[in-house]
């Protein structure tokens, strides 16, 4: 770690130096100053910075406020390399286009990283590939598991999982039998952007899977900005959005937002799970609708329905997600102090961003109970609650609302992403707009109310919505429309022994 520290402090220490005193020297003294410390680089750094050419060096010139012409050397290869490739000949109309900057000495680090991360890859055959930036609580996760599971288990493909960014994945461990996991954000971190994406494109090139999925990996996502072309010869590319992200500001940000548009042509099909997200990407980013496909994931609805206790004083309420700043947990609180006859569940924690003065105003009240981090929907109490409350300033289509719907729970939401989607347009817990804390008050007493009269207004609308589009043989052929698939053969069967017999 101290080397790698002293490594970066120099590199930065010579970029430096090079543009504010070498880039101001006559050339001789310049290439003579460069040689020299470069030697010294690389004999306290020689795994990682090589010999220095002095004949190269010689004709290196520090871009500085004058672009640079290309030395004679440069100019004589490229005359070489047109019987190749034509549009490299130096001609006069292109020269002015070209810029001479520097020799990059210290590139032997990137392969260092792809052989490392290849051995560990290349283990077994790759047919499908899936990055991810890691795999942690969150509906872009819960995704990632199924569709590398569904691509695993119903198509018969042999999924690898990457994470590109360096950080724990505890959800790693809930991936489907036979499908493996690269971790390989710890072995990117140390490289610059350009050089992690060289990697990237790299390892997709050398493992030839039909096909890759970018599940909210923004490295992902720039290697296809950058090599797309090349990666589509061989591989069918595929790219999830589920929703836009927004600023304090009020900037809508994404993935998809900042690199889709680039991306496109490369792209089989860009993929969310609503209409909604769907229609919002096509409008303000100009896609093509008809390279986006909406595949809405499925979900199991529970035998075990909701039946909340008649008696049960006070009625208990239901939160759980993130307690993320998109999440709202100050509206929550305003709810919770405009209901003090209310208990109120909260499950949940921090994961992106945390709001510490909403967080103190929960633990303040003395009708909020605060139980941290929940293993799944069934570890919550949902079957003692009146009503599962959810609150976000906005979203795409919240998995946590597809299980509390499964189960029967009514749901009071704002109307925000892909929400009236499930839910229903006219549902009556539905809240508009979504910072309306009277809109809440008056539904939770609605839910709360539903516990002496019949619920089917809240309830059955929304679980026929779940039977028929939100099934398990829905989303299957969906995904096998989108990514051309067929189902994993079936085994061959045994084959037959034909008995001697003693007859003629």
């Amino acid at each position: 770690m101290i080397r790698r520290s002293l490594f970066v402090v120099s590199r930065r220490l010579y970029r430096w130096f090079d543009g504010q005193v070498l880039g101001r020297l006559a050339p001789e003294r310049a290439a003579r100053a460069r040689v020299a410390i470069i030697w010294l680089g690389h004999l306290a750094f020689p795994k990682k910075i090589g010999e220095p050419d002095p004949a190269l060096l010689a004709g290196v010139r520090r871009l500085t406020t004058q672009a640079e012409p290309l030395p004679d050397w440069a100019v004589a290869e490229m005359k070489v390399q047109a019987d190749y490739e034509p549009l490299l000949f130096p001609s006069s109309q292109r020269l002015p286009d070209y810029e001479f900057y520097r020799i990059p000495h210290e590139y032997e680090a990137p392969g260092h990283v792809y052989a490392r991360l290849y051995a560990r890859a290349s283990r077994t055959q790759v047919d499908h590939v899936i990055f991810v930036p890691w795999l942690k609580v969150g509906g872009a996760d819960h995704a990632a598991l199924l569709h590398a599971r569904v691509m695993s288990q119903t198509f018969g493909k042999r999924v690898l999982v990457i994470a590109t960014e360096a950080g724990d994945s505890p959800w790693a461990e809930r991936l489907a039998p036979g499908v493996r996991f690269l971790e390989a954000g710890a072995d990117l971190a140390p490289l610059d952007e350009a050089a992690r994406t060289q990697v990237l494109a790299r390892l997709v090139l050398q493992l030839k899977p039909e096909s890759l999925h970018i599940i909210h990996s923004v490295l992902a996502w720039q290697t296809v900005r950058h090599y797309g072309l090349a990666l589509r010869q061989s591989t069918r590319i595929y790219a999830s959005a589920f929703c836009d992200d927004i600023t304090p500001e009020g900037e809508r940000i994404s993935a998809a937002r900042l690199y889709a548009r680039d991306s496109t042509p490369h792209l089989n099909a860009l993929i969310t799970d609503c209409a909604s997200y769907a229609a919002r990407l096509a409008e303000d980013t100009g896609i093509a609708s008809d390279k986006i496909r909406v595949l809405y994931l499925p979900t199991s609805i529970s035998p075990l329905q909701w039946q909340s206790s008649l008696t049960a004083s006070p009625p208990r309420v239901l939160w759980a997600s993130r307690l993320d700043r998109q999440k709202r947990p100050d509206i929550l609180a305003a709810i919770a102090t405009a209901n003090p006859d209310v208990q109120f569940d909260v499950f949940g924690a921090p994961v992106l961003s945390a709001d510490a003065a909403a967080l103190d105003a929960l633990g303040a009240s003395s009708n909020v109970t605060l139980h941290g981090a929940y293993a799944g929907f069934d570890s919550l109490p949902w079957r003692e609650c009146a009503a599962f409350l959810y609150t976000s300033e906005w979203d795409g289509l919240p998995n946590v609302l597809l299980e509390a719907a499964a189960r029967g729970v009514p749901i009071v939401a704002p109307a925000v992403g892909g929400i009236p989607e499930l839910l229903g347009a006219t549902h009556p817990l539905l809240v508009a707009p979504w910072d309306s804390v009277p809109g809440f008050n008056h539904a939770l007493r609605r839910a709360i109310g539903m516990r002496a009269e019949p619920a089917h207004l809240a309830i059955e609308p929304v679980q026929q919505r779940l039977r028929q589009v939100h099934n398990s043989v829905a989303f299957e052929a969906a995904l096998r429309l989108a990514f051309g698939l067929a189902p994993a053969a079936p085994p061959a069967p045994a084959p037959r022994i034909r008995l001697a017999s003693n007859n003629p």
